[in-house]
């Protein structure tokens, strides 16, 4: 019986092949998977070109900053009026957002006379301009603002205007006291040195050495009446100056009123004292710091060294002499003579060694005193024309590139800003 062979057949593994299911499913994440990494290349492409443009905006905005910085300071100034800024910081024609918290006014001032060194008209700031870096554009924004902000630094203190107030207070006492003085001895009333010359007249034969005293007491009435002149003449400006303070309710005998150290210790010296306006100059404190030396050239009371020490003493001796009768002792009046006689002497010398009585110092001191009341004056009104301005000046630049893709580099301005200090400045 034949055996009957039945064939097999032997598997080596599993044949069957990928369903369509998964092979659109493997094409899908490879898709995504090459599409994320192309969007990273996209991105990091535009990452680099707006870094790269963002650089090239700053250099322009450096640049145009540091050049208005290197120009003096007097003389900085646009040559046209700012009107229009990116990212709407141009809240009206004179006022610029200069941070997200505070504003400046523009300046609006025109550019002075070309100086020897510029050679472009006026002001070679425009308030727009364009340029190019290779192939790319831009425009150039400038403002020049003054800067509004407080600087606690610049404010007067108490002991500044305590010492102001003291200082006007001894002047005012002194101007005082030596114009009455001057009047009083240059003129013919009873304590006057004419008086006592008249007086001495009917005395002479009679009283011993009354001839010799009455000659010294013209020689005295000589040098009061020449003092008289000129010192009155340098000091009634300064007089009627600190009259005026007292008119308008700043000033008294004791000092500066509390109105006025209320507006002067309140006053912001980032502000700057509108020349044009008010006539107020920047050196308004340096010069009434001289108050103290005419005060002291003055002289504050009878017992000091001063011009009115040696007038009060003047006085005193032509009183003495006008009170002289035929019973007067020799000695007395002897005695009275050397005093006169040395009284020619200290006049003359107080008011030739004295610098701070020279014309040129009583005249800034007066122009000082006209500045404080112009400022107190404008200070008090209810809207002051004399603040608002600034001594630092806030130059800000901005910069906005051109020819850029959509959402491509730098889309908005890039600005840039820096505060200048006027070099000559001298409040404090």
């Amino acid at each position: 019986m034949r055996r009957q062979l039945i064939p097999t057949t032997v598997r080596l593994g599993d044949e069957r092949g990928f369903t369509l299911i998964e092979i659109l499913i493997a094409a899908v994440i490879l898709v995504v998977g090459i599409g994320a990494l192309l969007g990273l290349f996209i991105n990091s492409g535009k990452g680099s070109e707006t870094s790269s443009r963002q650089d090239t905006a700053a250099a322009v905005a450096t640049q145009a900053l540091e050049s208005m910085r290197s120009y003096p300071y007097a003389s900085l100034h646009l040559n046209g009026a700012v009107s229009s800024l990116p990212d709407g910081r141009l809240i009206n024609p004179t006022t610029f957002q200069a941070t997200t918290s505070s504003t400046d006014t523009l300046d609006s001032t025109t550019p002075p006379a070309c100086t020897t060194g510029y050679t472009t008209a006026c002001s070679p700031f425009a308030p727009i301009s364009s340029g190019s870096i290779g192939a790319t554009p831009y425009t150039l924004y400038r403002v020049i603002s003054y800067d509004s902000q407080s600087c606690p630094l610049g404010t007067l203190s108490a002991s500044t205007v305590s010492d102001l107030s003291s200082d006007l207070s001894a002047l005012y006492g002194d101007v005082n006291g030596v114009e009455g003085l001057l009047g009083t001895l240059a003129g013919t009333g009873a304590n006057s040195i004419t008086a006592a010359v008249n007086h001495l007249l009917g005395l002479v034969g009679t009283l011993l050495d009354a001839g010799t005293l009455k000659n010294d007491l013209n020689t005295l009435s000589a040098t009061v009446g020449s003092s008289a002149t000129g010192l009155e003449g340098m000091l009634a400006p300064v007089y009627s100056s600190l009259q005026n303070l007292q008119s308008q309710g700043y000033l008294t005998t004791s000092g500066l009123t509390s109105t006025a150290t209320s507006k002067l210790g309140n006053l912001n010296l980032c502000q700057l004292i509108d020349t044009t306006t008010n006539g107020v100059t920047q050196g308004l404190l340096p010069t009434l710091g001289g108050l103290t030396s005419v005060a002291t050239g003055l002289g504050s009371s009878s017992s000091g060294a001063g011009v009115y020490a040696s007038l009060s003493a003047a006085q005193t001796d032509a009183t003495a002499a006008a009170g002289f009768t035929i019973l007067t002792p020799s000695a007395t009046v002897t005695a009275t003579d050397t005093d006169v006689v040395n009284r020619n002497g200290s006049i003359s010398a107080s008011l030739g060694s004295s610098g701070a009585l020279s014309p040129s110092a009583l005249s800034g001191v007066q122009t000082s005193l006209g500045n404080l009341s112009n400022l107190l004056s404008c200070l008090a009104s209810s809207t002051p024309t004399c603040v608002g301005a600034s001594h630092l000046k806030r130059i800000s630049v901005a910069v906005v590139l051109g020819g850029t893709r959509s959402n491509v580099g730098v889309r908005k301005a890039v600005w840039m800003s820096s505060v200048l200090g006027d070099p000559v400045d001298g409040l404090l």
